[in-house]
């Protein structure tokens, strides 16, 4: 089980911590289910025995029941975006030969794991001066830009 920003895991199933003031106990609820299932306990480490012990429970009692538990996240979603934005991310699928679906799933990915674009530029510049101390400019230059998510190969492209 792993705590990220106020919630539990177990099973791959998440459950929220959320506090109640006038009852003096922490509480929650198993997330991104239709199921209700909720749990609670006077401290922390009490909250996650109980969101594990819920989870557990929810799973024999489906088990016991013959009935399918409820998984969180299917897989699919409906995401409302700008219209200019729709045809951007349209293109750039278009562009790279990836569906919109995987184009949107590769960005989320990276998103949630933490990688980041990151774009490298590098330029080349030679300078000379004459022996009369006049300056003369002979310029040599390239491009060379590195493309890529971090937890992919670069893409190098040079101009």
């Amino acid at each position: 089980m792993t705590e990220k920003a106020k919630v539990l895991d177990h099973k791959g199933y998440v459950g929220s911590i959320d506090t109640s003031l006038e009852d003096d106990v922490l509480h929650g609820k198993i997330l991104f289910i239709n199921d209700l299932v909720t749990y609670e306990g006077q401290t922390l480490g009490e909250l996650r025995k109980a969101f594990v012990e819920a989870v557990d429970f929810y799973l024999d009692t489906c088990a016991e029941n013959d009935v399918e538990p409820d998984k969180p996240c299917s897989g699919g979603f409906n995401v409302r975006i700008p219209p200019a934005t729709h045809r951007a991310a349209q293109i750039a699928a278009a562009r790279r030969g990836v569906s919109l679906n995987e184009f949107v799933g590769e960005a989320i990915a990276n998103e949630v794991s933490g990688a980041r674009m990151v774009t490298i530029h590098q330029h080349e510049h030679r300078h000379t001066h004459s022996e009369h101390g006049m300056f003369e400019s002979e310029e040599s230059f390239s491009y060379r830009a590195v493309t890529k998510w971090s937890n992919e190969a670069p893409k190098v492209t040079r101009h």
